[in-house]
């Protein structure tokens, strides 16, 4: 057909059509390929091309550091809580001790007729009396100086306080370790070592070696929570026994330069009113966990704390129950 359009009409038969669409066979025939999608004059989207494929989006900088904000929140909370939740069982354990303690003290309250003397004003005629009265009701048959006794075992008697009464009192004379082993059940001599008298009254409370101070401060206990250093004598638990219905007098200068005072109750008057606590009984202090008594110079006023000390709030006491702070109104 196209021999004969051409036959009929070609270059010389002047076809003006014929010529211009050759002219643009030719022109297109030069054109450089181009690619289809290309030469849109746009593009679609993605997900206009793939409607079955899902969109994933990746974490903002911002948004994973909001993530990272609350987990540290949350983590300082957790901490914070085991942390309080760590302290108040510590405590919980010096409380308890302290009640083993006092309950020791009546055990040798019911053997021996009187709580142990606290060794307060040890060093005078008057804290020397209550001694020589104590020991005549507790062996009857004892007539030796148990000033020279103590002596002659190598213990400065001077040197007791009342931060020395429990393990003393309640311990017994030390055996060749070092460890408290009761007094000699022969009544006309308590204070002979076991090695030289093997039947013992005693031990009354079940010391733990590792807790017992050394030398000079081998009558000396500290709680199971407590940690510090012992070497000094600081912070030991401290015993105090009521004499004629109080404690008038009575203290006890720490060797970490706190003072431990007896405590009255501000409920009941406090001193004017002679209202002390246990005021047949005992009191007894453990400095906490910081290891560290304050520097009282009057009677501890339970339990408002109206002369407290900064170190004295976590102080734990046979009748408070926990920490004198947490005892506050």
């Amino acid at each position: 057909m196209r021999r004969f359009w051409y036959a009929e009409n070609g270059p010389g038969g002047g076809n003006a059509a014929y010529e211009l669409g050759s002219l643009l066979f030719r022109y297109r025939q030069k054109l450089p390929k181009v690619d289809k999608m290309k030469r849109l004059p746009f593009s679609l989207p993605i997900a206009s091309r793939h409607p079955l494929t899902p969109v994933r989006r990746g974490f903002t900088l911002v948004e994973m550091l909001v993530v990272v904000a609350i987990i540290g929140i949350l983590a300082g909370l957790v901490t914070a809580a085991a942390i309080r939740a760590r302290v108040y069982a510590k405590n919980a354990t010096i409380v308890m001790e302290l009640k083993q303690l006092e309950a020791a003290c009546q055990a040798y309250k019911e053997k021996f007729g009187e709580y142990p003397p606290d060794f307060a004003g040890i060093a005078t005629p008057e804290g020397q009396a209550i001694i020589t009265r104590h020991l005549a009701k507790a062996f009857p048959r004892y007539t030796g100086d148990w000033r020279a006794a103590l002596s002659n075992l190598g213990i400065d008697y001077t040197t007791l306080t009342p931060q020395d009464a429990l393990v003393f009192w309640l311990g017994g004379i030390p055996d060749a370790t070092g460890m408290p082993s009761g007094f000699a059940a022969d009544p006309t001599n308590p204070f002979q070592t076991p090695e030289v008298c093997p039947s013992r009254i005693g031990p009354f409370f079940d010391f733990d070696r590792n807790r017992l101070g050394v030398g000079q401060f081998r009558f000396r206990y500290w709680p199971q929570a407590a940690v510090g250093d012992r070497s000094s004598g600081a912070g030991a638990i401290t015993y105090f026994r009521a004499e004629n219905g109080g404690y008038g007098g009575k203290s006890a200068a720490d060797p970490g330069g706190g003072v431990v005072w007896p405590a009255v109750d501000i409920r009941l008057g406090g001193l004017p009113n002679n209202a002390w606590i246990n005021p047949k009984g005992v009191q007894i202090f453990s400095s906490g966990l910081d290891m560290k008594y304050g520097a009282l110079d009057a009677p501890l006023q339970f339990p408002h704390g109206g002369n407290y000390r900064p170190e004295t709030y976590d102080d734990v006491t046979n009748f408070s129950n926990g920490t004198l702070e947490a005892a506050m109104p």
